[in-house]
């Protein structure tokens, strides 16, 4: 090989692969990209393998290890703790690279620091069985058939950052698919993981009957781990008699097309055998319900972003106190777990010093999981929730926030940004640990744009809340000037997420939001990213003294000019359409991606209920859509302060007199916002 660079390493992991690894090993050495470490991690091989390795490798890149107690997990971690390189790309000793171009095109999608991982695509060798060569084709091939797929990810051909990496660590537990169980992770985690076509080596197998199954049981006993919360069904017939039979036609389909009579004398066999396997495999792991080794969080050690000991056991006490006045209002049969969200729950709570000491300052938010219980009845606890949060925030000093949800509803829990983020980051105050396992998969980079507009929505109401305070006030208290600039940085932040979520870069971390902000390829500009990061620290450790001498209307039209432009970029890309002005986006034409929307009669009822008969009947363009979709039409006109009048269609909208004011709609605005936030 050529002279090295910790810019690039290859993993290679060998035991008796003396057939397949020369030809693999001269490939890598004819690549047009050259910088790049060899690290071979060899088996004890009885076969000659270690000696070809050692005509293509230095000694001290060779790593030799016992098969006795061999973890693949375990192997790849130590892999990746060992290696000191920029990217690892992992590739098997019979993964033979088809060109020289194999590594360049692999790595060339890590360019997009939104990208986690990369595979590229695998073709059968020339002596392999008919049926082998269809299952990798669809399995590969151009993508298309593999994108509609659950999941799917291959190590053999492959690569990703290594910090991405270490803070993704494979999980120990599974003797197979460890890296179905990782790719799955980081997608769900907020990365893309992105499929090469033209990184291309050949690999196949021959396997006999007896290694199918072996293979496949091992694969269902990773899909129950991999897939426990919903995502994949257990049933006989999902999982053996449908599949089986879809496949025996498609082998039929393709044997006749191509004239194999070796596809069409294997076909059943090899389809029982597979799709038997497979569904016994998951049977297993369902009923073994192994324990992960691995925390698929960040921050579950700690509440606050640095882990601050002082900060630590305050934040700590406060939980204790809240989780256990919670547990005393709900009847004992009916508490399932006292679920804490937000950035205390995902690990990345602030912080601020008073009296000498650090005191939590971000909301405590808080989702109760109840059992058994109907609607009703969850209802009124909700209302009975409003008045001890009241009480709790008193007595924590930091605003608390509790709603109920059932957990007969988490099987089918709507795809909502909230529910997304507790999916990904929460904490367990009290209760059941795993109250959330059959919630479904929520992958970020499949979330509805709609979700970000009901976000800036609500961080938009914020807005007016100041403005409505600039206008009472001739000068703010000091109380009032924090939440002034809380409310600001709010704003900031969901600008970011809008931007973030644009070009299908949303993270819940707002480590990792920080960095993705300023590779965006289309930057929301310099002076916004500086002021996203002041909004970042402030999150972390809020200083509202700070900000003491500064002129409050000047911020309030800084921080809304930068809502009005990142909402305007995100409501072109989501309705792809060009928004020429306000009073045009306003239309009820014009949808506004809120997932209740498609609920049109509940919609007309509550229309009656809130607007009543005259205006509903009057206004049936708008009856039919959830009262948010209201908000979210005139938000932009009240606050775009350049009008020098509100138009009249904000009244028609918001279903107050035309006569009204400024100031009496921004109040009718506030009413409705917290009924529908």
């Amino acid at each position: 090989m050529s002279e090295s660079s910790p810019g690039i390493a290859v993993i290679m992991r060998s035991h008796n692969d003396i057939d397949v690894i020369r030809d693999t090993l001269k490939m890598l050495s004819r690549q047009s990209l050259q910088n790049f470490e060899l690290w071979n991690f060899a088996l004890r091989s009885t076969d000659g393998t270690l000696e070809v390795i050692q005509q293509y490798n230095h000694a001290d890149r060779i790593i030799h290890s016992d098969p006795a107690g061999h973890n693949p997990g375990r192997v790849l971690n130590d892999v990746v703790a060992k290696v000191k390189a920029e990217i690892l790309v992992f590739l098997d000793p019979d993964a033979t690279p088809a060109d020289e171009y194999w590594l360049e095109n692999l790595i060339e999608p890590l360019k997009d620091p939104n990208v986690g991982a990369v595979f590229g695509r695998q073709v059968s060798r020339p002596d392999c069985r008919s049926l082998f060569v269809k299952d990798k084709e669809r399995a590969f091939g151009d993508g298309t058939e593999s994108a509609s797929w659950l999941h799917f990810f291959s190590m053999a051909n492959s690569a990703a950052r290594t910090r991405v990496l270490k803070h993704f660590p494979f999980e120990t537990a599974l003797p197979y698919g460890q890296d179905m169980e990782w790719s799955y992770r980081l997608r769900r985690g907020g990365h893309h993981v992105r499929y090469v076509a033209d990184a291309i080596v050949f690999h196949s197998h021959n396997y006999s009957l007896k290694q199918i199954y072996k293979r496949y049981f091992g694969e269902g006993i990773a899909y129950a781990f991999i897939f426990s919360e919903g995502e994949l069904s257990a049933s006989w017939s999902r999982n053996f008699l449908t599949p089986f039979g879809m496949e025996i036609f498609r082998d039929l389909r393709w044997a006749l097309n191509r004239c194999s009579a070796d596809a069409l004398l294997h076909s059943i066999p090899l389809r029982f055998v597979q799709k038997w396997a497979r569904w016994r495999g998951i049977r297993k792991g369902r009923q073994d319900e192994a324990s992960s080794c691995l925390s698929t969080r960040v921050g579950e050690e700690s509440f606050t972003f640095d882990g601050n000991r002082q900060a630590e056991t305050r934040v700590a006490r406060d939980q204790a106190i809240i989780g256990a006045h919670v547990r005393r209002v709900v009847a004992r049969e009916n508490f399932a777990a006292l679920v804490l969200m937000g950035g205390y729950g995902r690990g990345e709570g602030g912080y601020r010093y008073q009296d000498g000491r650090p005191s939590p300052y971000n909301d405590y938010d808080y989702v109760v999981m109840v059992k058994g219980m109907n609607r009703r009845r969850a209802g009124v606890l909700q209302q009975q929730l409003k008045h001890v949060a009241l009480q709790l925030q008193e007595r924590v000093g930091v605003e608390v926030n509790l709603a109920v949800m059932p957990t007969e509803t988490l099987v089918s829990a709507p795809f909502t940004l909230m529910n997304a983020e507790m999916k990904w980051g929460h904490r367990i105050v009290t209760g059941d640990h795993r109250v959330l396992k059959h919630m479904p998969g929520m992958p970020f980079d499949k979330l509805p744009m709609g979700e970000f507009t009901r976000l800036m929505n609500n961080r938009g109401a914020l807005l007016l809340m100041n403005t409505r305070m600039l206008s009472e006030n001739v000068e703010l208290s000091h109380r009032q000037r924090e939440t002034f600039f809380k409310h600001l940085f709010k704003t900031v932040l969901a600008c970011g997420d809008a931007y973030l979520a644009v070009e299908g870069a949303y993270h819940p971390s707002y480590v990792e939001k920080k960095k993705r902000i300023t590779r965006l390829r289309q930057s929301p500009g310099p002076n916004f990213i500086k002021l996203y990061r002041l909004a970042v620290e402030q999150k972390f450790y809020p200083d509202p003294d700070r900000f003491g001498d500064v002129n409050l209307p000047a911020w309030q039209r800084r921080i809304t000019d930068c809502w009005l432009a990142a909402f305007s970029r995100l409501e072109m890309c989501r309705t792809d359409q060009r928004i020429s002005n306000w009073r045009e986006y306003a239309s009820p034409n014009l949808p506004k991606g809120q997932l209740e929307t498609s609920r049109l009669f509940r919609n007309f009822v509550i229309s009656l209920r809130d607007f009543g008969t005259s205006h509903t009947m009057r206004h049936l363009h708008w009856a039919l859509r959830y009262p948010r979709e209201r908000l979210i039409s005139v938000l932009p006109l009240l606050l775009n302060s350049s009008a020098v009048h509100t138009p009249v269609n904000v009244a028609v909208t918001l279903a107050v007199s035309p006569d009204s004011d400024r100031r009496q709609l921004v109040d009718c605005y506030l009413e409705t916002w917290q009924r529908y936030s």
